[in-house]
């Protein structure tokens, strides 16, 4: 009988999930896939900071009848990334491009978008010079591209 890794992992996959839990990792960062030939296992890889990463991410988030057409300029800092995004219609038309500013958070090597509203913090919008609030998730370093624009 010919046993596949859907139905049981080899004993180096399951050593190295419980090493990176004594580790303090969680399970997050530890990927395999399913299939008959083993493919490598990657644990604590980190979100790539770069356009390809971050476009990609983005289009998986906007409307089915759109599309991402540009990255027009994006930062990372302590695990955190905003991007410039111009998106487009799908069918590739002008009419109707619009840019907006997406923020995203690294969760193991992806990253998931997050709503502004939620971790930019408690601004003063009165402020000329805008500074992240104490209560921001986003780091100073960051977070005047990320949340001080749109």
């Amino acid at each position: 009988m010919r046993r596949t890794w859907a139905r049981r992992p080899p004993a180096v996959l399951t050593l190295l999930l419980i090493a990176g839990l004594a580790a303090g990792c969680s399970t997050d960062q530890v990927t395999s896939q399913a299939s008959d030939s083993p493919s490598p296992t990657l644990i604590g890889r980190e979100a790539a900071c770069d356009e390809a990463a971050l476009a990609d991410t983005a289009e998986g988030v906007i409307s089915p009848d759109e599309k991402v057409d540009s990255i027009d300029g994006f930062g990372c800092a302590d695990g955190w990334a905003y991007a410039f995004v111009t998106i487009g219609p799908a069918d590739g038309g002008d009419s109707g491009n619009y840019t907006m500013t997406m923020v995203f958070q690294a969760e193991g090597q992806f990253w998931v978008p997050k709503d502004p509203m939620d971790v930019c913090g408690s601004a003063s919008t009165g402020s000329s010079q805008p500074v992240a609030p104490g209560d921001a998730q986003v780091p100073a370093a960051i977070w005047q591209d990320a949340c001080w624009t749109n």
